[in-house]
């Protein structure tokens, strides 16, 4: 087991282990302001969204269907939680405390929102994490595209993984990642979550590749971390 490092907020630019520290998973409200009124709104907006779920695959032709009920799937876990804020702010405001949203959000993530894994929500939206062994490397490549792309479709961001070739980014995803029990939520623009995947025992070999600056020029294993996805709204 890796000492990986899951943060919550802008992209962490990795500079040395003394600056990373430790980390820990932080998860901050990420959600604007809003009134305590808007619950009915999410509230009606779930019902809607879900009943999209089940339909959309009959909509489309297979492949944009399986996005489209995967894209439903997202939306809906989304308002889902959004809703469960409210009633949390709405139940609060009864007993005489107003505190933002922001605050609220912090409390249903860390003390409210179900359990579960990123391989669980990966497989909901249609993505397998089939044993290594069982791929051979072109495939597992292109399930690690897979992976990778459903991951930051979940709000979930990989950072620092030149230093791995494609088998290790995949393995060490499937053991030390995907497992870790995790709150059961969809991430956006403010609860994006990163996944850093050079550990703490692995910076020296991280400097001799691409530190700041490297130690030695050697050609990485990879050149994946200027393609990986981000937020809309960026933290590259």
């Amino acid at each position: 087991m890796h000492d990986t490092i899951r943060l919550v907020g802008d992209d962490p630019s990795r500079r040395s282990a003394d600056e990373t520290g430790d980390g820990g998973i932080t998860r901050p409200g990420g959600s604007n302001d809003a009134s305590i009124e808007s619950g009915s709104t999410h509230a009606a907006e779930v019902g809607r969204v879900g009943a999209d779920v089940g339909g959309a695959a009959e909509r489309s032709p297979s492949g944009r269907g399986e996005a489209a009920a995967a894209e439903a799937y997202l939306r809906r876990r989304r308002l889902e939680r959004e809703a469960a804020i409210d009633r949390l702010m709405l139940n609060a405001s009864g007993r005489g405390h107003h505190a933002d949203r922001a605050f609220w959000a912090m409390i249903y993530d860390f003390e409210h929102a179900p359990r579960t894994t990123n391989l669980a929500q990966l497989k909901a939206i249609g993505i397998d994490v089939p044993p290594s062994g069982e791929l051979a490397d072109d495939e597992l490549s292109l399930q690690l595209a897979a992976i990778i792309e459903g991951l930051g479709r979940l709000g979930v961001y990989l950072t620092n993984t030149n230093h791995l070739t494609d088998r290790q980014m995949y393995e060490r995803l499937a053991k030390d990642v995907l497992e870790e029990e995790i709150p059961d939520i969809v991430g956006d623009a403010g609860t994006a979550e990163w996944v850093d995947l050079c550990t703490i025992d692995e910076q020296e070999r991280f400097d001799e590749l691409h530190g700041y600056p490297p130690k030695f020029k050697r050609e990485p294993p990879s050149r994946r971390d200027a393609t990986l996805p981000r937020p809309a709204s960026g933290g590259w």
